[in-house]
């Protein structure tokens, strides 16, 4: 039985991949390497070292780990292949540190929780003056204890 490619268009007599219904097929030159693709698009993020991420083209609606929002933002995202990690792909490539007109000392630099020597004492937003958690995305200064919520910089960041 011959059948013809979906993706290349030869007709091959040998092995390929198909649908239930017999209607989509891919030879196996095509289908291993669809896989290799899917494989390279693979991406490895300092805040979510446990799995790889993948690069999620259409824009949906999820809860964002690093800004903490959960609405229809028309960005791309990044998925974790193994776990419920979700991040928007605007908050994956948010600067490492960046200067602040609030603390113009020091550059502020990008944590994704809170340094475990400032657990001790109630860390506070330096914008907001609200709390900080432990676990969320914070933008920092080592030198000063100066901090500053993720979303709180990125807002001060976008209106300047």
């Amino acid at each position: 039985m011959r059948t013809r490619c979906a993706i290349c268009g030869i007709d091959w007599k040998c092995f390929s991949y198909c649908s239930m219904g017999g209607k989509f097929i891919v030879c196996l030159k095509c289908a291993i390497h669809l896989i290799h693709s899917v494989e390279d698009a693979k991406f490895h993020h300092q805040s979510h070292t446990q799995h790889p991420l993948v690069l999620i083209q259409n824009p949906t609606s999820f809860y964002c780990h690093a800004c903490k929002v959960e609405d229809n933002i028309r960005d791309m995202s990044y998925k974790c292949t193994e776990c419920q990690f979700w991040i928007h792909k605007t908050c994956a490539d948010a600067p490492a540190s960046f200067p602040f007109p609030f603390h113009d000392k020091h550059p502020l630099f990008l944590r994704f929780s809170l340094p475990k020597v400032y657990h001790k004492f109630d860390q506070y937003c330096r914008l907001c003056y609200e709390t900080l958690n432990r676990l969320n995305w914070l933008y920092y200064c080592p030198k000063c204890r100066f901090f500053v919520h993720f979303q709180c910089a990125r807002s001060n960041q976008m209106s300047r």
